[in-house]
């Protein structure tokens, strides 16, 4: 069973709500096809460009390439710290608003194009007629030129009377972006046991969220990746509270708030003017108060999915029984 680190260690009753850090092993993120693709590309080098279609072949069958529940399935260490702000969590979405006005103008080079090169018979293709225009050398170049002229000269003059001309700007989705979340923690300690703790979770933080070095130290490997959730204490009993607005996801039959997120930065601030260490009556010595900010970006994409629940009634019409 992993180890789990909880601060503080000695429970009063002001700690009610805790959030747990699960840190895993990320194996490879490409695991499913990393050992195909790296037996085909050691082959020897007689077998000449059948390697390269082996690869690409191996590389083609990317098959949950993003599901960390199966790359990232090993639990290494927990981190259970008392909850001292509001959660909050945000859908990113991208969207680019791109100018109609380019699909006029493609227009109008495809029908300048087609006038440069369609035949006497009128028969050349789309791509016979481009492939004359811009063959047709500076002429036709210079010809342009002339042509846009009068655009110019109207763009001139609409800015000389204080107009400009409309875009027609339309708006395309491009896709989701990752989450990103936050958490701040002031831990003080009550007790040189508390102390000890507080430098063992900022180093287990550090230790995780940086990568190592193979044994050649030619690269770099993967940090570890962490999953959290929320936990409500009553007396000596905790159990897992649902807080965020997605459906959680399952990791060897655990459900998880978050997906698996990697730690972006540690930043660790040791004491202040009034409270740096810790001294206990038996002369031992640590840290007495730790500010500890995280910065996590999760590594999977939400999707209509994620949010399916079987209690909304809109949601089982639209889509049937969630989970």
């Amino acid at each position: 069973m992993a180890e789990q680190k909880q601060f503080p260690t000695t429970l009063t009753e002001s700690e009610r709500f805790f959030v747990n850090f699960d840190i895993f092993k990320l194996h490879a993120p490409l695991e499913n096809v990393k050992g195909n693709v790296i037996e085909t590309l050691t082959k020897p080098p007689e077998t000449g460009g059948a390697v390269l279609l082996e690869a690409s072949a191996a590389l083609d069958n990317l098959n949950e390439t993003f599901d960390y529940s199966k790359q990232a399935d090993t639990l290494l260490y927990s981190i259970q710290l008392p909850l001292q702000e509001v959660p909050s969590e945000g859908s990113s979405l991208e969207y680019s608003d791109q100018s109609t006005q380019a699909l006029q103008n493609i227009g109008t080079l495809l029908s300048s194009a087609r006038a440069a090169g369609t035949d006497a018979a009128g028969g050349s293709s789309a791509i016979d007629t481009i492939k004359s225009f811009f063959s047709s050398g500076a002429g036709a170049v210079q010809s342009e030129i002339q042509k846009a002229l009068p655009e110019v000269i109207g763009l001139t003059a609409n800015r000389l009377q204080g107009k400009a001309r409309n875009t027609m700007q339309q708006t395309f989705f491009v896709g989701p972006n990752k989450r990103d979340y936050s958490f701040s923690f002031e831990l003080i300690a009550r007790n040189a046991d508390d102390s000890q703790a507080m430098s063992t979770i900022a180093n287990r933080f550090q230790y995780f969220s940086n990568p190592g070095l193979t044994g050649e130290g030619n690269y770099w490997t993967y940090p570890e990746v962490v999953r959290f959730f929320f936990m409500e204490r009553d007396g000596d009993v905790f159990r897992r509270i649902k807080v965020l607005s997605s459906s959680s996801s399952l990791v060897k039959n655990s459900s998880y708030e978050s997906k698996a997120c990697f730690i972006t930065s540690v930043g660790v601030e040791y004491g202040d003017d009034e409270y740096l260490l810790f001294s206990s009556p038996r002369g031992g010595r640590g840290i007495g108060k730790l500010k500890l900010t995280l910065a996590l970006k999760e590594a999977e994409y939400f999707t209509k999915e994620d949010f399916r629940r079987g209690g909304d009634p809109t949601i089982q019409e639209m889509y049937g029984s969630g989970d």
